[in-house]
């Protein structure tokens, strides 16, 4: 299942205020599901109880990774899986997840990517660590943005998340934002 709305917010991956981060979006988890005809787990192995992902969004943008350069001093979203399990078994390990958004840029003379126009690319990354069934990880952008787009607007519309299994392959997602609809009571 997939997210049934496009949500435009303007996220930590955009830039920094001085201010602590606020809530931009949250979205509950499901088991992700693939195949054209017949619906079925993408990542069979797997299953979890629930799951939670939180957006962080910022009042202004500002120049991201003043201090150290590095995109992992910016907490831009955390991921929550609970109850997960690998073939029946408490799962303990990591898994990666990534974030997709849809972002532009404000005219700045200044802003070497003012003009720009929208693209849609990977842009919060995050690695969740997983303890006996207990996951969490803290999403963090992929890039810096440059010190000189500090002062021009910035959007990103959020496009997808998937959490992947620990396989290695990018192509197999083990959870997604969504909906479960229980069937109706006879």
């Amino acid at each position: 299942m997939r997210t049934l709305a496009t949500v435009a917010v303007v996220l930590a991956a955009a830039g920094i205020a001085a201010a602590a981060p606020r809530l931009a979006g949250k979205f509950g988890l499901v088991q992700a599901y693939c195949g054209a005809v017949t619906a079925a787990p993408c990542a069979p192995a797997f299953a979890f109880k629930s799951g939670t992902v939180l957006l962080f969004g910022e009042n202004e943008p500002g120049p991201t990774c003043p201090r150290t350069g590095q995109p992992t001093e910016v907490k831009a979203g955390s991921i929550t899986l609970i109850g997960v399990t690998k073939n029946g078994a408490p799962f303990s390990g990591e898994l990666p997840a990534e974030t997709t958004l849809k972002t532009s840029f404000g005219n700045s003379p200044s802003c070497s990517l003012s003009g720009v126009a929208p693209f849609v690319t990977v842009s919060l990354m995050a690695t969740v660590a997983c303890k006996s069934g207990k996951c969490k990880g803290t999403l963090v952008p992929v890039a810096c943005l440059p010190k000189n787009c500090g002062s021009v607007a910035i959007t990103s519309e959020f496009v997808s998340l998937v959490v992947h299994d620990d396989s290695g392959d990018p192509n197999v997602a083990l959870a997604t934002p969504g909906l479960v609809i229980a069937p109706a009571k006879k």
